[in-house]
């Protein structure tokens, strides 16, 4: 059997949108007849509430009765019979000692590529 194509309505939305009408966005979603909806979640600023100490939380998240728009929108997502895609996770502001403690792949020599000690 044949899963059903999965069509995705992306939303790539700035710090400041943190307060954002999840409702509204579904109804957007459902109305171009999309099946997925993806959110930009975290990276450069987390839309979610954290406390991790590479993470950047929104200040705008406060505008949110729950202080959370990701689990905000996964709950609306889920209640209108979409998926949640979390989109746009960088790790581009990665501080350097995160990093350290935490590798996530080796790093390849771009000349040789071959992996490095």
């Amino acid at each position: 059997m044949v899963a059903p194509p999965v069509s995705v309505f992306q939303t790539n939305i700035p710090e400041v949108d943190s307060g954002l009408d999840v409702q509204r966005n579904v109804r957007d979603v459902l109305d171009v007849s999309c099946t997925a909806w993806l959110l930009n979640t975290g990276g450069i600023v987390s839309h979610y509430p954290s406390t991790l100490d590479h993470q950047h939380p929104s200040p705008w998240l406060k505008d949110r009765p729950s202080g959370d728009l990701v689990g905000d929108a996964v709950e609306a997502a889920h209640a209108a019979g979409l998926r949640y895609m979390a989109g746009i996770v960088t790790l581009a502001m990665l501080k350097k000692a995160a990093g350290a403690r935490r590798p996530v792949c080796p790093r390849l020599p771009a000349a040789t590529g071959r992996r490095a000690p």
